[in-house]
This record gives C-alpha cells, structure tokens and sequence, in this order.
C-alpha cells in the first residue's frame, strides 16, 4: 500500500512528464535555424573576407548602413560591422537545411553590432538592373 506522501511523489512526476512532452512537441513545430543563427530574419553564414575583388565591402556595408538607418530610424549607434555570406535555414519537421533562392542571386548579410550591446543585421546585393548597391530590409523567412 503507498503511502499518500508517495502517492503525491508519483503523480507530480507523471505530471512533469506530460509537461515535458507538451513542451517538445510545440517545440517541434517551431522553424530553428538549424545551427546558423538569425538575426531580424537573415540566417548568418560565415564571414566574408573583405582582402579579396570577389567582395565589394566599400560598396555594401556602406549601402547596408545607410538601409539599416532608413529601416530602424533612432537605433543605438552602430560599433562595429561584418559582411557575411547568408546562412541557412532548417526545416523544423526534417531538419533538412536549405539555402533561398531568389531571382538575382542571394545577398550578403551585414551584422551590425551597436553601442547598446544588441546585434541588428540587414541584407545587401546589387540591383539587377544598374548594378548600384542597396540594401535589402525586409527579412525572408521561408
């Protein structure tokens, strides 16, 4: 026979089990980066190297300061900026990662880090018909 401390003991733990599987199974449904983190909708592929003519960081990080400033008008002053290749996403039900495509190609991803201690990030490319540098301020989930 268990006594009524016991039978407390049991049902509290059967209790934070359900609660544990609720918790992965809402979990599931939510879409995860898959590893490379986003920030303001822009998955964060690696770095890229500003030395070399294939990346024209005098173009873009300047377009991507000026897109940030007309997105996010009053924001803390920026610190500091990277260029970055944009990451992936991961879809949440097969953990499959996957990179967008869209007419024009993929734009890079500047990350900016701002005196408040938050990171922003905005995308940047080229325009396809003059070529001239912008920046992309809408993010683009899957």
């Amino acid at each position: 026979m268990l006594t009524a401390d016991v039978r407390w003991l049991l049902n509290g733990a059967i209790g934070a089990v359900l609660v544990l599987i609720l918790v992965a199974v809402v979990r599931s449904q939510q879409p995860t980066p898959g590893g490379d983190p986003i920030i303001d909708g822009w998955p964060i592929g690696p770095v890229l190297s500003c030395d070399n003519d294939t990346v024209r960081c005098d173009e873009l990080v300047p377009a991507g300061l000026a897109g940030f400033d007309q997105r996010d008008p009053g924001h803390a002053p920026v610190a500091s900026s990277e260029l970055h290749a944009e990451g992936l996403f991961s879809d949440a039900l097969t953990g499959e990662r996957f990179l967008l495509n869209r007419s024009g190609g993929n734009p890079s991803v500047l990350v900016m880090k701002l005196s408040n201690g938050s990171t922003r990030a905005i995308g940047v490319g080229y325009d396809l018909l003059t070529d001239a540098p912008v920046a992309v301020p809408e993010d683009h989930r899957p």
